[in-house]
């Protein structure tokens, strides 16, 4: 931290999410019709520019990151399919700002 104001921070995250759908064919016959649902789970690491403009609130700038993510998917009739992706992303297409407080010290 230079000053105890501005610096940078690393760190890993995780996250998981799942999610239903429904696709509803028109038509004269309902046959087509299916219910899916995709399972997505995702690690990777981020880089932030961080500022704190008093003690306990700051704001922060996501400059870069590394991430991996893996997806299961029930296409109903359909079958299954899965996958990986993996990417990076830095200023030019991954910039996320936000604003956090802190407690204790």
């Amino acid at each position: 931290m230079y000053q105890g104001k501005i610096g940078l921070r690393a760190g890993p995250y995780a996250g998981y999410t799942k999610s239903d759908y429904k696709t509803i064919y028109n038509g004269s016959s309902s046959i087509f019709n299916e219910d899916g649902k995709t399972d997505t789970y995702n690690a990777g690491i981020k880089l932030d520019l961080v500022y704190y403009p008093s003690k306990s609130l700051g704001l922060s700038a996501s400059i870069a990151s590394l991430a991996y993510s893996h997806f299961k998917t029930d296409n109903g009739s359909q079958g299954h399919t899965d996958g990986d992706n993996v990417s990076m992303g830095f200023i030019s297409n991954n910039l996320a700002l936000s604003v956090f407080y802190v407690f204790g010290k």
